[in-house]
């Protein structure tokens, strides 16, 4: 079952807390947007502010899509790796187990 978030109010005051934990002091250097994405269907946007940000993600959640953010800041509107230039985070995943993970013969 799927439970969307109703309040929309108390999602983007959340959410742009957190972005602001993680991208203040790269907006105040000019440093980079926040990335937000989704896969299905491929979108990607780009913002410079944390309630767009915030706003953008809670319309998206509340129609059922699944949504993803770049940890690091991004310049140029591109998700690669040429576009971070200030590293606000780390992130670390850990993979486990064998489904999607095994290793094709060539």
């Amino acid at each position: 079952m799927n439970k969307f978030i109703t309040d929309k109010n108390q999602f983007i005051a959340t959410a742009t807390d957190f972005f602001i934990e993680l991208f203040e002091p790269s907006f105040n250097s000019g440093c980079g947007n926040i990335e937000v994405r989704t896969f299905s269907p491929v979108t990607q946007a780009f913002f410079a502010s944390e309630p767009e940000a915030a706003e953008a993600v809670f319309n998206l959640c509340n129609q059922g899509i699944d949504v993803y953010f770049g940890i690091n800041p991004r310049i140029g509107n591109g998700g690669k790796k040429e576009n971070i230039q200030h590293v606000s985070s780390l992130h670390a995943e850990i993979d486990y187990g064998e489904v999607g993970h095994k290793k094709c013969d060539t």
